[in-house]
Order: C-alpha cells, then sequence, then structure tokens
C-alpha cells in the first residue's frame, strides 16, 4: 500500500500590469505544457513525442522512468516499483539511447542487470524535478545520435536565460509505504529549483537540487534449475542402463501419476525458496547551470549535473534443493507436462537458510559547454562538449553482494505443489526444528566495481536559405565520441554446502522466525502445507563465530583467489578475479537537408540526411587460467584457476552510412499524414565485445 502527498510553493517575478490594449491571449500552466507537446510531435517531420516541465512537475513520478510512461509506446522497467529503463516500441533498454542536452549520458549498470556492461541508463539515477522537458525520437535523423533503434531519448534540464527573472519553486512529498514490516513506512522527498537573471537579463544562474529517501520491502518465492527431459525410459534416473540425473522412475513405478510418455517433454524443479528482503534507497540529484549572453548573436551555457543513488537490501531467505531421489510425482497431460505434485524422500538432507546484504553506490557527474552563435541571418554554429563519468562500487564491508548459508540436516521428504499461483514447499522434518540442529555452510561474497568515462565535442551548425527556396535549411556536423568502460570484480565462493561446524556451535545466534502470511494475498499464500518456520540470523555474528571456531571452510573457492580481505573465504576480495576495459572511439559527421513546397495547395514537408560514423574499439580483459576441475558435491563441478592470469587485447573497427527520409503532408488544417523512413544502430553491451574466458 502506498499513499502519496505533496506541497508545492512557487514564486516567480511579476511585472506592473500594461495600460495597452491585449492583443493576445498568453496560456501557461498545464494547459500550456500539453499544447507544446501536442504541437511539437505534431510539427515535427519525423515521429517525435515530448514530455514538458508541467507535465512531470504535476505528476506523482519518483524519477523521469515514471513520467516517460505517460507517452504512447513506452513501457518501463521497473525495480522494487519504481521506473529504471525503458522499453520503446518493443525494443527493450539496450535498444534505447539516451542523451541528457543532446549528449550521450554514460552508465555504470546493476552487474545482476547485463552483466553490468550495459549501455542503458539507468533512469533510478536521475530525479525529474531537474528535467524542463523530455523528447523521444522514435524515427532516425541525421542530426541525432546513433545507438537506440527504438528511440533516441533526448532530456532537456533547465536553462535561466529561457526563463528571464526570478523563479523559485520548493516542492515537498511524503509517500507511506507499507510493503517493510520493521522500518519507516514514510518516504521524505524535497526538492528545490531557483533561477535567476542579471544585467539586463545577460546572465543567468539556475540550481536544482532533489533528495529522495525511500525504505520498501519484497516477499519473493522462487522455483528455479529446472531440468528438461523427454518422457522415454532411458531418460529416467532409476540406477541401471542409460539414466539422466533428474529424471523420474519409468512408466509402471506406483510413484509416478500420469507420468509423461514418449514423444512428451516434462521438466523437474531443482530448488524452491523464498526470500523476505528490505530495502533503503537514498537518491541525490543536483545541477548548475550558468548562462551567458555576450551579445544579441551569441549565448554561451556552463553546466555541472551530478547525481547519487545508494541502495541496500538486507534479506533472509530458506528453501529446500531437490537430489532427485525417491521421487513422488503428479503431472498434468502431454505433450509439454508440468508436475502438480514432485516430491522427494531422502532423509537427512539439508533444510537451508541464509541471510545476505547486497549494497552499491552510483555517482554520476557531467562538466558540459555549450556556444551558439548567429555567424549571419543566415548561417548559425554551436559548439558542444560534455566530460561525464559513472561510477558503481561497492557500499558494505561484505562487498557488493554477499550471503551466508545455515542448514538443518533434518529434511527427510520434500514436497513441492505447483497447482496455485506461489508454489508451495512442504517439508517433513525429522524432528522439530531447533537451533541446536543449526549447522553454517556455504557462502558467496561478490566485490564488483564499474566505471563509464564519456568525453564528447560536436560542431554542428544550420544554413538557412533565401524565402520561397525549395530547399529551406541544411544541417551539417562533426561528433567525436570517446567511450571509456571497466568493470571488474571477484567471487570469494565457500562451497561448504555439507557444513563446517557442529550442531549447536551457533545456537546462541539464531532467532525464531516465520514467514506466515508474507504471501498472504497471493492465490496459495495460506496454504497450510506452506513450510514457514525457519531461524533469522545476524551475518556478522555468524561469520565471527566461525571464524573464532576456526571452522571458516576456505579449502574451496570459485573461480577466484583463496581468501578475502579478511584472510578467511568469509568475506569479499579486493583482487579481482575478473577485469574487463573497453575503449571505443567514434567519428561522425552528417549532413540534412529541410525541405518544403505544396502539392495541389497542401503544405509538404521533407527532410533527406545521411550520417556517416566510423568506430574504432579496443578491448582488453585479465583472462583467467584454469588447469583443474574438481568434482565437490553430487552435480556440482569448479574449474580451478591457476594462479597465473594475464591482460589479452582485441581491436576491431566498422563503419555505416546512416540515410533518413522523413515526408509529411497537410491534407487539412486538421490532419497530418507522415511517413519517415531511417537507418540506425545499436551498439552491443561492453560484454559482448570483450575477450577472455568466462
Amino acid at each position: 500500500m502506498a499513499i502519496g502527498a505533496s506541497t508545492q510553493y512557487v514564486y516567480a517575478e511579476s511585472s506592473a500590469p500594461s495600460e495597452a490594449a491585449m492583443e493576445e491571449v498568453v496560456v501557461t500552466g498545464i494547459r500550456s505544457s500539453l499544447m507544446q507537446s501536442m504541437n511539437l510531435k505534431r510539427d515535427a517531420t519525423g515521429v517525435v513525442d515530448a514530455i514538458s516541465a508541467e507535465d512531470i512537475g504535476d505528476f506523482p513520478d519518483s524519477n523521469l522512468a515514471e513520467s516517460l510512461q505517460r507517452i504512447t509506446g513506452v513501457s518501463v522497467d521497473r525495480e522494487r516499483g519504481e521506473g529504471a529503463r525503458v522499453t520503446v516500441r518493443g525494443f527493450g533498454p539496450s535498444f534505447n539511447l539516451v542523451t541528457l542536452n543532446g549528449r550521450q549520458m554514460p552508465t555504470s549498470s546493476d552487474p545482476n542487470f547485463e552483466g553490468g556492461t550495459g549501455r542503458s541508463f539507468d533512469f533510478g539515477n536521475l530525479a525529474s524535478e531537474g528535467i524542463s522537458a523530455v523528447e523521444v525520437y522514435k524515427s532516425g535523423r541525421a542530426d541525432v545520435p546513433t545507438g537506440g533503434i527504438g528511440s533516441t531519448i533526448n532530456a532537456k534540464s533547465t536553462r535561466p536565460l529561457s526563463s528571464p527573472g526570478l523563479n523559485f519553486t520548493v516542492a515537498g512529498s511524503m509517500l507511506r509505504d507499507e510493503s517493510i514490516p520493521n522500518g519507516d513506512a514514510t518516504a521524505p522527498e524535497i526538492s528545490g529549483l531557483f533561477s535567476n537573471t542579471f544585467a539586463d537579463d545577460t546572465i543567468g544562474v539556475a540550481l536544482s537540487v532533489v533528495r529522495q529517501e525511500r525504505e520498501s520491502g519484497a516477499a519473493t518465492a522462487s522455483v528455479g534449475g529446472w531440468r528438461t527431459f523427454t518422457g522415454e525410459t532411458d531418460n529416467c534416473w532409476c540406477g541401471a542402463g542409460p539414466s539422466e540425473w533428474g529424471g523420474i522412475p519409468p512408466e509402471g513405478d506406483p510413484n509416478q501419476v500420469n507420468r509423461p510418455g514418449e514423444g512428451d517433454i516434462y521438466s523437474v524443479p531443482q530448488v524452491i525458496s523464498y526470500e523476505l528482503a528490505e530495502f533503503d534507497r537514498t537518491r541525490t540529484n543536483g545541477q548548475l547551470t550558468f548562462q551567458y549572453r555576450f551579445n544579441e548573436d551569441m549565448v554561451g551555457t556552463l553546466d555541472y549535473t551530478y547525481s547519487e543513488l545508494e541502495l541496500s537490501r538486507t534479506y533472509t531467505a530458506m528453501g529446500g534443493w531437490f537430489n532427485f531421489g525417491g521421487q513422488s510425482t503428479l503431472w498434468t497431460d502431454g505433450p509439454n507436462a508440468s508436475p502438480l505434485t514432485y516430491s522427494e524422500a531422502l532423509p537427512g538432507s539439508d533444510f537451508a537458510m541464509n541471510a545476505g546484504q547486497d549494497a552499491f553506490r552510483t555517482e554520476n557527474k557531467s562538466v558540459g559547454m555549450n556556444l551558439v552563435w548567429d555567424v549571419s541571418d543566415n548561417l548559425s554554429m554551436e559548439f558542444d562538449y560534455h566530460d561525464s563519468s559513472a561510477d558503481r562500487e561497492p557500499n558494505s564491508p561484505f562487498g557488493n553482494s554477499s550471503n551466508l548459508g545455515v542448514s538443518s540436516f533434518t529434511r527427510d521428504v520434500t514436497t513441492g505443489y505447483f497447482g496455485q499461483e506461489l508454489p508451495i514447499l512442504e517439508l517433513t522434518l525429522s524432528r522439530p526444528l531447533s537451533p541446536q540442529d543449526m549447522i553454517v555452510t556455504g557462502s558467496v561474497f561478490a566485490n564488483n566495481i564499474g566505471r563509464m568515462d564519456i568525453e564528447q565535442g560536436r560542431v554542428s551548425g544550420t544554413f538557412d536559405f533565401d524565402p520561397g527556396s525549395f530547399v529551406e535549411s541544411i544541417d551539417f556536423g562533426v561528433q567525436i565520441t570517446e567511450v571509456n568502460n571497466r568493470t571488474a570484480g571477484s567471487v570469494v565462493q565457500r562451497d561448504a554446502w555439507g557444513g563446517v561446524t557442529q550442531p549447536g556451535a551457533v545456537a546462541d545466534l539464531m532467532t525464531p522466525a516465520s514467514m506466515a502470511g508474507a504471501f498472504g494475498k497471493i492465490p496459495g499464500g495460506n496454504d497450510p502445507r506452506l513450510q514457514v518456520d525457519y531461524f533469522t540470523f545476524d551475518m556478522a555474528e555468524v561469520i565471527a563465530r566461525t571464524e573464532a571456531l576456526q571452522a571458516s571452510g576456505d579449502a574451496v573457492t570459485f573461480m577466484v583467489p583463496d581468501m578475502g580481505d579478511c584472510g578467511t573465504g568469509l568475506c569479499a576480495s579486493s583482487d579481482f578475479s575478473t577485469d574487463r576495459r573497453t575503449q571505443e572511439d567514434t567519428q561522425a559527421l552528417y549532413v540534412q537537408a529541410n525541405m518544403y513546397t505544396e502539392f495541389m495547395e497542401m503544405p509538404v514537408n521533407m527532410r533527406l540526411g545521411f550520417r556517416y560514423e566510423n568506430t574504432d574499439v579496443a578491448s582488453q580483459a585479465l583472462a583467467p587460467a584454469y588447469d583443474q576441475i574438481v568434482w565437490v558435491a553430487g552435480n556440482e563441478f569448479t574449474a580451478v584457476q591457476s594462479s597465473e592470469d594475464q591482460f589479452t587485447e582485441l581491436k576491431g573497427d566498422y563503419d555505416h552510412i546512416l540515410p533518413n527520409f522523413d515526408f509529411s503532408i497537410d491534407l487539412t488544417q486538421d490532419i497530418i499524414a507522415r511517413a519517415s523512413f531511417s537507418k540506425t544502430l545499436a551498439r552491443p553491451n561492453y560484454a559482448d565485445i570483450q575477450g577472455g574466458q568466462t
């Protein structure tokens, strides 16, 4: 349940009323912004949508993605209930380019999203209050940077000389989020925008600051590791003849009801788990803009944009891992059969419980300069340069992601029921759940960083021909872009899932807990068969106890250094085992003609353009070398990394000529028909152009 409210105070300088007769009506506010957006879309030769500051400011949107979803054809990928990335016309985030004031923006993605090597800007890092307008180009244009097949999204920040005089806005809002049982349910947000002009409106300063805080929670049920087989008997795990680990006994076994037959396909689950998580998010945005009008023909702009996002997730989890033996099953009909019931009787299996924390901090900085010069009545030139960076780093002593497991080896029968919306995990234990049975097992500590730097310069111009000419104007320009991207990380994983402590060694650190009611709003959430009782614990305390008992179990590691920075396997390591770097240099030039004529007294607008781009790529990767494979347990095999790593380097280049043609005709005063053709490109994620073994 979320309830929002806001209060806003606005002050703007007013002038004395004119005694002259009013000759025009000026429309402001919401109606004005809607008219501006509509007119921009209507008058554009290509396919363009827009949303203005009034739209953004007057909707209770937590960030820019929430505002963009109001545009036709734009949908939002959500994380923790907030918009993060956008999909346009069915093309996902990787196929949309985001620019700020026409400049390509860097991103340092979540390592769980595209491996942390994507190009899609995360709107979760940018609040909407500091943006004056957003343009969504759904058709390609020669003067718009490439990178978006779905769209190119350009966010425009506030410019003080565009709104002369003193403008001051303060807004506060409060959101009540009851998704977290413990913690602060109120989510405050405060923003302030200030702009003013001086010296007869030749100097302008604008400052915007936004601060948002929010705590939220999420309950997650998941079924993972599905293994798929055909219904032939020789695919069963029946202890004799050809067999597949995970297959079910052959037809005729009384414990297999409605078993899939020959020609059918069926899947069995590997694990059913439940997680209760609490999120803590703080977002800080700020932008400072300085403008100076040298004369009537020249305006210079200097701006600095800063954003910071701190996000942490603390969670507890429990679940059951299927070991594929002693199965009793009930199936839907083929040919694609699904289990309605999947059960295993394997006494002494582990009832796993986990605690963990994910925490990271992202920081975006951008410094830009812009100069617009009307050289003559026909020629206008623009110079633009920016240097921008995006950093992502762990924000926890345990790295950016951590997980520690404990188990009670009292699980005799494990049953999953899949006939309802919520998967039901039922456990039959050999004895009542007790802290005396808890044993410390495996752990995973990940330490990942990411950084992207973009340096971009552009010189562009427009030449206007004499009125009445078929070619009204020509746009032209040259742009140079240098992108440096780096992702690096390490994973310290102890595959000690069989346990490293004696029963009772951590009993005093276990806290009884229940998931009863956590999924109550989902069909099946109150099923009496659902396992709800488990133990929670403080991860740091259990780590300290395990190290004190010298039972850290460091012998088995996963593609990583043997120890973390703490000297055991119970912490993260700053000795990166993965280090990938890419340098991408692009040179672009374009020319575009804007034409006007009439056909049967109907106005016709056309645009024909060509953009040429050449890209050079160099990629270095720290390639881990492996010298053996170790059988850990059951179906778990680990590649063991040798101590000698080396950087490899790959190079490549490509170029493209990208044409575009737009056509529109005013059939009537109220009806416009348009058609557009364009060729553009979306570049691969950085993980796809990096070398090295994985």
